[in-house]
């Protein structure tokens, strides 16, 4: 066996040792990381990686609820101006029934449609579409049924009740939608009075 032969630089030197052997080789052997350093690097790797990506998904959850909560103000908004509108129709047509053809089918809730009227309505029936065509949204008990409607995920439930008799009704409406697990909920509620009283 031979004896392997060391310079004196290399025996003083603790970090770098150089083992020389006869025909062979040079070999180098440094000081490495650990292995709590390198779950150390890892976990802060990680957690630099998954904390931006995880604000970005509560952005766009928080950015559908509200563009969810937007579209049912509108709902709500529509149904009220039509009951509105079928108050002031009634107003200078019927002058003595303000609210002729709207409390009697909307006293337990009912359903709107801008072209087809009011409709009493409970479950699916008060489901909202939407036609792409015309832009317009309605429910599918009161139309035609035609295929160019896409059921949405909203429910529109609107009850009027005459609060004062022959001077003042409250309209209230609850929009309704899932967002995953969770049933949202949008209620308006507005009061009409008998302007011709």
């Amino acid at each position: 066996m031979q004896e392997e032969k060391y310079t004196k630089e290399e025996k003083n030197t603790k970090k770098n040792v150089v083992f020389r052997r006869s025909g062979s080789v040079d070999f180098l052997f440094k000081r490495g990381f650990t292995f709590v350093e390198m779950l150390v690097a890892i976990s802060v790797l990680l957690l630099s990686i998954v904390g931006p990506l995880f604000l970005a998904s509560q952005g766009l959850r928080a950015a559908r609820i509200a563009r969810d909560q937007i579209n049912a103000n509108y709902l709500a908004q529509e149904a009220i101006e039509y009951v509105r509108f079928l108050r002031d129709n009634n107003a200078l047509t019927r002058k003595s029934q303000w609210l002729f053809d709207i409390i009697p089918p909307c006293d337990s809730g009912c359903a709107i449609d801008i072209e087809e009227g009011l409709q009493t309505c409970s479950g699916d029936r008060c489901k909202v579409w939407f036609q792409e065509k015309t832009g317009r949204y309605g429910t599918p008990g009161l139309m035609s049924s035609s295929g160019d409607w896409i059921e949405t995920k909203f429910s529109r439930i609107v009850t009027v009740e005459e609060t004062v008799p022959d001077k003042e009704a409250k309209v209230t409406v609850i929009i309704s939608w899932r967002d995953g697990a969770i049933t949202r909920q949008y209620t308006l509620a507005e009061t009409l009075l008998n302007w011709q009283q």
